[in-house]
């Protein structure tokens, strides 16, 4: 993946109709995706809080590393035909803490971009939730602002009144490119894409050093001096069960 090409690629698209028409168009489609490794009991609960989103015009897209009856009968009960599952090939085997998440979601959302049909994008994971608000607050803040990425604050479950501090994340300044740019926490959840960016592909988890992908992702995007923005509400919370 070449990010100078696509950088250029990017300042093209900006005079381009289609590029823009997510900016002006009424009731844009939303993309959720959402990696499932867990439990359905925890699935299950970020899925819900998708389904009861107040902005309605959305995709899901569910993905699976293996073929799970489970998931596949909890959402043929649900009949939301907003609902799409996609199931991962060939994924190689992980021991260890993280067995249960062999791609730590990164092959899991990179294949669910490539058959996103939303004008914009976003993530969860499947043991978090979204609030109620979330997609329409950040439509409104991308389209009024005319803006490529949006980012917003994350609490913790248990205490919806503070902000989870994630240490090396929030309110530190990084410069990815000729400015800098206050990424504040942005991350899995966290993050609000125009479909141009379903280009670049998530990189997978490294498990010997801990490094995050979603770090790294985030890294790769601002590379592209994008059009950034951030809504200081918090619109997901964090729940890490012990896996």
């Amino acid at each position: 993946m070449n990010l100078s090409n696509l950088q250029e690629d990017l300042i093209k698209a900006r005079a381009t109709q289609d590029f823009n028409s997510v900016f002006i168009k009424d009731n844009p489609k939303v993309t959720v995706i959402i990696p499932v490794s867990r439990p359905l009991d925890i699935a299950s609960r970020a899925i819900k809080s998708v389904l009861t989103q107040t902005y309605t015009n959305f995709e899901l897209i569910l993905v699976s590393e293996l073929v799970r009856s489970d998931l596949n009968e909890w959402v043929s009960q649900i009949h939301d035909d907003r609902i799409k599952i996609e199931n991962l090939k060939n994924v190689a085997p992980v021991t260890g803490k993280w067995s249960h998440w062999a791609s730590s979601g990164g092959r899991s959302r990179t294949a669910a971009m490539k058959v996103a049909s939303g004008d914009f994008l976003t993530f969860l994971d499947d043991d978090d939730m979204m609030l109620p608000i979330k997609i329409s607050r950040c439509v409104e803040m991308a389209q009024s602002n005319k803006l490529e990425i949006l980012g917003h604050h994350e609490s913790s479950i248990d205490d919806p009144k503070k902000i989870k501090l994630r240490a090396g994340k929030l309110m530190k300044t990084r410069k990815y490119h000729s400015g800098a740019v206050d990424i504040i926490g942005l991350g899995t959840n966290v993050i609000f894409l125009h479909k141009f960016f379903k280009q670049i592909e998530w990189p997978k988890f490294n498990h010997k050093n801990m490094r995050g992908n979603d770090t790294v992702f985030v890294r790769m995007l601002f590379e592209l001096n994008p059009k950034y923005g951030f809504l200081p509400e918090i619109l997901t919370l964090k729940s890490v069960p012990n896996y």
